[in-house]
Parts: C-alpha cells; sequence; structure tokens
C-alpha cells in the first residue's frame, strides 16, 4: 500500500515524539532531514521490512520524508548524547499503549486491581560491547556482551507496563524491588524464584499488595503458631503417608524477616516429578543444589503467598501461577517472530550508542505492536467471534500488515480475518492459554 506521511502523523504523536526529541536534545534546532519522528518511523519500517543495517534505515526514513538521507547523516544521531531520546520515546510509547487497553475482568483475578507478571530475557551483542553490558564469562570464549531486557506485563489487559534495559549481571533479585514503586493497594505481582527477596516480599505487603512466587530453597520456614523452625520435607512426608496431596499453612519466612506468608505445597504428578529431579541430577552447574532434600523437595510445587483462603483455594493459586507462562510466549514472539536476538548477529562490532538507542527503539516497536494492538485484538476478537488470536500468529499479522494496522481509523475492520485465520484451532485434548484465562467466564 501506498504510504503517506500525514495520514501516519495522525495516528501517532508527532508533535510529542518530537518534543521529546527537543527536550532531551536530539533536535536543538529545526532539522532539515531527519526529525525525531521520522527517526522513530523509519527505523519502524525498516523493522517491518525485515532489515537492520543502518543503510536500510536511512532509506527507509527517505521514502518516509521524500528527502534524501545519507547513512553517515543518520549515523551522526546515534550518539551517547541521544540514548536520553530513545529512552524516553519508549516510556512514551509504553504510557500510550498502557493507556489504551482498558482492563478486563477475569473471575480468577477479580479481587485484584491489577496483575503484574515480571521476567527477563537476555540479548547477545558484538563483543566490542563487553565493558558496557557485561555477559557471562566463558573459560573457552572469554568475555561477551549481553543485555537483560527485564519486561513487566498486566496480565489481564495483554499491556506492557515497564520495559528495563541493563546488562547480563544486573540479575532478577537485584531488580525485585522496582515494581514497589508502581504498586497500589490490591494489585497482585506473580514471579518467579529469580526475584526471590524477602524485603521486596514485605515492602509489596506494606502497599497493601499481594505477592504469588515459588519457594526458594534453602529459604528458613518457621511455624506460624508456634514459632519454632520446621523441617518442610519431614511435615510434606507425613502429608502424604496421610493420604492428603496438599499442604496449605502459616508460615514465617526467613531467619531474621520472619515475614508471616501463607505456604501452599502440592504433591507434582510422577511424571513433572521424574523430569525435575532428572534435570537436578544432570546438572553440572557449580551452583546446582544436588542435596538429597533438594532432591526431594522437588516432588512438590511449593508456593508462598499473602493471599489469603478465603480469596484462592490451593487449587486456585496453581491456576493463576501458570498465567506466569504468557511472559514466556511473549519472549518467544520476540525472538522467533521479530528476530530480536538476532538483531546484532554477524556484527563484529557496533558504537556502544547506536546499540543501546536500537534496543530501546526495537522495544519501543514491539511495544507499539505486541503490547497494545494484540491486547485490544484478544478482547475484541472474543467478544465479537469467541476466539482466541494466537500470540505468534498475530505476529505474521503485523508483519504483513503493519501499515494498514496503523493507518486505518477503525481496528474492528480485521476482526473477522483474525478470527478467521489467526485464532487458535479449538481443541479437546488440551486448551490454549487465553482459555484457561477466560474458562470461568466461558463455563
Amino acid at each position: 500500500m501506498k504510504i503517506k506521511l500525514e495520514q501516519i502523523k495522525r495516528k501517532i504523536g508527532e508533535q510529542q515524539i518530537n518534543a521529546i526529541a527537543k527536550s532531551s536534545g536530539f533536535q536543538k534546532r529545526e532539522p532539515r532531514k531527519v526529525t525525531g519522528y521520522s527517526f522513530f518511523l523509519g527505523f519502524c519500517m525498516m523493522v517491518q521490512l525485515g532489515q537492520t543495517g543502518l543503510r536500510d534505515w536511512a532509506k527507509s526514513i527517505g521514502r518516509l520524508t521524500q528527502k534524501l538521507v545519507s547513512k553517515q547523516g543518520l549515523q551522526k544521531k546515534l550518539q551517547f548524547r541521544h540514548e536520553a531520546f530513545a529512552r524516553q520515546l519508549l516510556g512514551f510509547v509504553l504510557k500510550q499503549c498502557t493507556a489504551s487497553n482498558g482492563h478486563q475482568g477475569v473471575a480468577l483475578f477479580a479481587p485484584f486491581k491489577e496483575v503484574y507478571v515480571e521476567d527477563s530475557t537476555c540479548v547477545g551483542l558484538p563483543r566490542n560491547l563487553s565493558s558496557f553490558y557485561p555477559g557471562p564469562h566463558s573459560k573457552t570464549h572469554g568475555e561477551c556482551a549481553t543485555a537483560r531486557i527485564q519486561l513487566r506485563m498486566e496480565l489481564v489487559s495483554e499491556s506492557y507496563e515497564g520495559v528495563f534495559v541493563g546488562s547480563y549481571r544486573e540479575n532478577d533479585q537485584g531488580f525485585a524491588h522496582r515494581i514497589v514503586e508502581i504498586l497500589t493497594a490490591g494489585c497482585l505481582v506473580i514471579r518467579d524464584k529469580g526475584y526471590f527477596v524477602l524485603a521486596a516480599f514485605r515492602a509489596i505487603m506494606e502497599k497493601k499488595a499481594f505477592f504469588l512466587s515459588r519457594l526458594r530453597f534453602g529459604t528458613t520456614v518457621f511455624d506460624a503458631q508456634t514459632g519454632e523452625k520446621m523441617d518442610l520435607l519431614k511435615e510434606l512426608k507425613a502429608l502424604k503417608k496421610a493420604g492428603r496431596q496438599v499442604l496449605d499453612k502459616e508460615i514465617l519466612l526467613g531467619g531474621k524477616e520472619k515475614l508471616p506468608v501463607r505456604l501452599v505445597a502440592i504433591e507434582a504428578p510422577e511424571e513433572a516429578k521424574r523430569m525435575r529431579q532428572h534435570k537436578a541430577r544432570t546438572d553440572r552447574s557449580a551452583k546446582a543444589a544436588h542435596s538429597r532434600e533438594y532432591i526431594q523437595l522437588l516432588g512438590w510445587t511449593i508456593f508462598i503467598t499473602n493471599v489469603n483462603k478465603e480469596t484462592w483455594g490451593g487449587r486456585d493459586i496453581i491456576r493463576a501461577y501458570r498465567y506466569r507462562w504468557r511472559i514466556e510466549i511473549v519472549f518467544k514472539c520476540w525472538k522467533s517472530k521479530f528476530n530480536l536476538d538476532k538483531f546484532f548477529e554477524g556484527r563484529e562490532t557496533i558504537s556502544p550508542p547506536r546499540a543501546a538507542m536500537t534496543i530501546y527503539l526495537m522495544l519501543a516497536w514491539l511495544t507499539l505492536t505486541m503490547g497494545a494492538w494484540y491486547g485490544y485484538f484478544v478482547h475484541r476478537v472474543y467478544e465479537e467471534k469467541k476466539k482466541f488470536i494466537s500470540m505468534l500468529l498475530f505476529a505474521d499479522f503485523v508483519k504483513e500488515r503493519f501499515w494498514e494496522i496503523l493507518l486505518t481509523s477503525d481496528l474492528d475492520v480485521f476482526i473477522g480475518e483474525l478470527a478467521r485465520y489467526y485464532s487458535h484451532d479449538k481443541r479437546k485434548s488440551r486448551k490454549c492459554y487465553l482459555e484457561f484465562l477466560y474458562e470461568i467466564n466461558l463455563s
């Protein structure tokens, strides 16, 4: 289709983006060729075409503005002093997309104001960036460069609430407190063991918010009634001997913290137990815990939460936690459909500011497409057609129809097409993620 810049300007906030460009120093005077706005839209066009080179980017800006842009001229915009523009642009897109996705009621999460899930993924960078983005050290290959991207999603509205970029060595535990800044009473946070920090759990509770996490092995557990240290494995063995499969108990967590939480332990299916124990026994990592107690505890799925029993029973805990898997699908989509992990592949060197700005712009593009549009269409297609669109198939739709989606005055014109060609097939054997999310509404 023919792309008209004036139409695009009306769809995405040109004035706001150029205002960010001026306030951040990206534009100091009236530009002749490259504005903050055309810089970002040219990047979007390049990505949509599956290209990654500086020349490709310059050509895309030229197509949009009808002005010839050299790759040398574009390189001047990829400097450290301009990094703030790309970072603030990502913040602007996040804010715009969050505002466009309304919260949808789902029965399991109805008691909570918002439901956040967080996780991180890593992207390899050219080796010359190892001092800026230090990665894991290898005896064989030495130092490498790796960026770690933290994603925070609001689960029910399918919106991205925060995207943060650091190095591989800035691990999830160091990020555990960040969410407290945005929490309000009644919010729920679902995380894996990578974010297990007792002080962060306490801070969440002090905000009158809630959390759900797996228990990290080695954390000291006390009986809340007696205050005595618990032998968790011994108690679980006694439970199993009595013919019960679920332990649901109030405890105090941590030798110093004594954090009052609810512990829910559910016996794992035999197949899951065998797989976990086999993986643990064959793990050669020096940091892996291989004690007999650890291996035996893998036969149980153990959670901690401050959600009370009246709100969620033990089985509800399992149902709620499996929704954390959604963020893994997002990362798979980023990498398998939009080639985030291959964006720098084959490059021996790249300038640090160009790498940083490219990551921020790529995340802004992914937020615009998968964080905003997908969240909107998931709910509209279900409302109109009672079908669930696949995130991975929707990524193909975006790549094929990006400009049409961007320029349309009515997104609902795509509902029929999405329902027919980009939805999950109905399967009796197992449900898709969205069927689980909506299962109470469907019954």
